[in-house]
């Protein structure tokens, strides 16, 4: 309540020409880390006073986002489809990028897999080639995903291998050992432990992951399965303890499709 008040407090109209805009523009840089507050102050928005084709794409953007970011997938097709074409006309390559990642996963989260795939790559091919190292790694990372509905372990370990660089390039740690637990899994699922192993290790070694108990418990579990496929029963056992240690409800369920 207090974060949804101060930020209301930004919010009031005092920016030309649109306050509107300004609304939208806040409700932007904090909708990552605060997608419920977002969604509230959105629902507060005008959208009668917004003046453009872009403002009202972002506006439609922004909600389709906080849906997503809610584990709401009822998002807007067609308002997406608007967004990417708007922000692509108006050179906002980050916005477009992001409207293809939301529209991609639309279709991913509806099994239409040929859409997802052409629109999550063009998505991936926009950043990478513009340098957005963050949204490329989201583009991956979505389909890594994507295939492992298809059970094609050797494109989510090429999806999650650029995920994980990508993510590194951006700073973006948390995101980074997330990408490398996926990456791990595809080596457990094309039965490459070795590699499972060290990608594990790397993940446990990293002093960022130490405030995170299911990416410990999850890390160690593939430590664990890994130690136990190559017959290093010793460390298996200990590090099922430690995976059991770390979040016993993390353990071998998530992450390997």
């Amino acid at each position: 309540i207090l974060f949804l008040a101060a930020l209301a407090i930004q919010l009031l109209p005092g920016c030309a020409p649109s306050p509107e805009r300004c609304r939208l523009e806040q409700i932007e840089s904090i909708i990552d880390e605060h997608p419920d507050s977002a969604m509230t102050l959105l629902d507060s928005v005008d959208t009668a006073a917004l003046r453009s084709d872009r403002d009202r794409a972002l506006y439609d953007l922004l909600y389709n986002l906080a849906l997503y970011k809610s584990f709401n997938d009822s998002l807007d097709e067609h308002a997406l489809k608007h967004a990417v074409d708007v922000f692509s006309d108006c050179g906002e390559t980050s916005l477009a990028i992001r409207s293809n990642y939301l529209l991609g996963n639309m279709y991913r989260l509806s099994d239409k897999i040929i859409p997802a795939v052409v629109t999550l790559s063009q998505g991936l091919e926009l950043a990478s080639q513009s340098g957005d190292r963050f949204n490329e790694g989201l583009c991956a990372l979505s389909l890594y995903e994507l295939y492992g509905k298809a059970y094609d372990s050797k494109r989510q370990i090429k999806y999650s291998r650029q995920a994980a660089e990508a993510f590194q390039e951006a700073g973006k740690t948390d995101w980074e050992l997330y990408a490398l637990l996926y990456l791990s899994s595809g080596f457990i699922n094309t039965e490459q432990y070795d590699s499972a192993l060290i990608v594990s290790a790397d993940i446990l070694n990293n002093k960022s992951v130490y405030s995170d108990s299911s990416i410990m418990a999850m890390a160690s579990d593939v430590m664990a399965m890994s130690a136990s496929k190559t017959g290093n029963i010793p460390l298996a056992v200990k590090s099922y303890a430690n995976a059991i240690r770390y979040d016993k409800g993390a353990l071998s369920n998530g992450i390997f499709n």
